[in-house]
């Protein structure tokens, strides 16, 4: 009998934890040595995911969108500014004369782009804030924390507010 009210307790924890994850989790940015990565509940999300999350915000959608067309733009004077300093460099190093001007064209798309690449993070930004501002909190002013461990009568469950 003490097993199977044990076992029964040890379910009861279990289907607890699979069924408490709140499908309004904020989104968190997670700093990585080659960059940055959002998540919401432990998932990695992408612009899809972003879109969707954000459907229910209509002020984080404008952000997002924002925020998606400057990437655009950034990311065309990023690859034409690369292009234009990468073809003279080659140029010259396979024995022509190097080209100066669109050197310096391709240094002139770089130094457009960066400040249009950090614009849109961060009105990125500007969504996920605006996004986790507007959660809702979960039901509830108590929250219960059920812990399996040692009592001072053996092994229980440990509850607390």
């Amino acid at each position: 009998m003490v097993r199977k009210s044990f076992l029964l307790i040890i379910m009861f924890a279990c289907i607890m934890t699979t069924f408490s994850q709140n499908s309004t989790d904020s989104i968190n940015k997670v700093l990585l040595k080659d960059g940055v990565r959002y998540e919401q509940a432990g998932k990695l999300l992408n612009s899809y995911d972003f879109k969707k999350i954000f459907s229910t915000n209509k002020t984080s959608l404008k952000y997002f969108r924002n925020a998606q067309t400057l990437g655009g733009f950034a990311n065309v004077f990023g690859y034409a500014g690369g292009f234009c300093i990468g073809y003279p460099v080659g140029y010259a190093l396979a024995g022509g004369q190097m080209n100066w001007s669109v050197f310096a064209t391709g240094c002139g798309f770089i130094l457009l782009a960066i400040p249009i690449s950090v614009a849109g993070n961060n009105k990125l930004k500007m969504a996920i804030d605006t996004y986790n501002g507007n959660l809702k909190p979960e039901t509830g002013s108590n929250q219960l924390d059920v812990k399996l461990g040692f009592t001072q009568n053996g092994i229980g469950l440990t509850l607390t507010l």
